[in-house]
């Protein structure tokens, strides 16, 4: 998942940002994965400002590697995005998918906990514990978590940090349960 990464430019978005090779993209031709996109395809597009959807040509792609991602849950549907890809959000325009919907007051569930240590990216603890270090922007229900996770398989204890305070627990011990960050 955190290799290649396909974007399609069509006529009035021009941004470097891009979604997972993978993305399923509407087309004429029904849903393409994103890195079948060719320049000249027919996509889905929506112009908010003209309250407008419809298809417009592919006017350029490009494909580039990044390990900087954000996961974004959207009525119901997931998306795995650059953090500067622009969404439309009612009432504000084109937010960019990093700083989507951020909110003071956020809870993480020790779902998200458990999807940082399947997604996140990871290195070995600086310390030199048996654990090992992961760090995940993630959206979820249109919530940003900002999480590092240190996670030890052998005793499958998870360190969740956050700006003041830890959580620390088991995961079967802590699982259902929400930490204020």
């Amino acid at each position: 998942m955190w290799g290649s990464i396909t974007g399609a430019v069509t006529e009035g978005m021009t941004s470097p940002y891009c979604f997972v090779a993978g993305t399923l993209i509407c087309t004429v031709d029904g849903e393409v994965p994103i890195e079948e996109i060719e320049v000249g395809d027919y996509v889905l597009a929506e112009n908010p400002e003209a309250c407008e959807i419809d298809y417009k040509p592919v006017l350029e792609t490009y494909e580039h590697d990044t390990y900087d991602v954000v996961y974004l849950t959207i009525d119901g549907e997931e998306f795995t995005t650059t953090e500067g890809h622009p969404f439309y959000v009612e009432g504000r325009g084109f937010v960019k998918a990093g700083r989507h919907m951020v909110e003071k007051a956020r809870y993480v569930p020790t779902t998200i906990l458990q999807k940082v240590i399947e997604c996140g990216q990871s290195t070995p603890d600086p310390r030199g514990s048996d654990a090992i270090m992961y760090y995940s922007r993630i959206f979820i229900n249109e919530k940003l978590y900002i999480i590092e996770v240190f996670y030890n398989r052998y005793t499958n204890t998870v360190y969740h940090f956050e700006y003041t305070r830890r959580a620390i627990g088991m995961l079967d011990e802590i699982k259902n349960r929400w930490y204020e960050k």
